[in-house]
């Protein structure tokens, strides 16, 4: 990488690599904290231990999945104005979701693909606040016959 006057590129690059690194936390988190069918909204914890991330925030609300057999399309409301990047989880019914697809500020649909349209999956819509600040949506299902 050339050398950029004001280290500019560094920072950028520092940047890039911490959010990723914390958005692998973030999910590995969100594996443990929502990876059971059918669960409740997700309420925010009010303390945590320091630097653990932490459910804070308002979760995204209106998942909709399209399924499309071997791809899904999945749309949700953004409830931090265009704030936020957000982070898919995904996995087969009745297993742990699991990070699928990072989703950038403003954005309010993905798609999923490479699925295999005779199974179920289930998907989850993680709104990423800060490093350790996240809240999740409410998880939904496919419904194939």
């Amino acid at each position: 990488m050339p050398y950029r006057k004001g280290g500019r590129g560094l920072a950028v690059g520092l940047t890039v690599v911490t959010t990723l690194v914390a958005l692998v936390a973030v999910g590995a988190l969100v594996v443990v904290l929502i990876g059971r069918e059918g669960e409740k909204p997700v309420t925010p914890v009010a303390t945590a231990s320091a630097g653990a991330p932490q459910l804070s925030g308002a979760p995204p609300t209106g998942v909709k999945l399209k399924d499309r057999g071997s791809a899904i399309d999945v749309t949700w409301r953004d409830p931090s104005g265009g704030k936020a990047p957000f982070m898919i989880t995904m996995a087969r019914e009745g297993q742990q979701l699991k990070p699928v697809a990072q989703v950038g500020l403003g954005k309010v649909r993905t798609t999923v693909a490479g699925l295999n349209p005779d199974l179920q999956y289930c998907f989850a819509v993680v709104a990423v606040y800060t490093s350790d600040r996240y809240a999740s949506s409410n998880q939904v299902c496919t419904e194939r016959g």
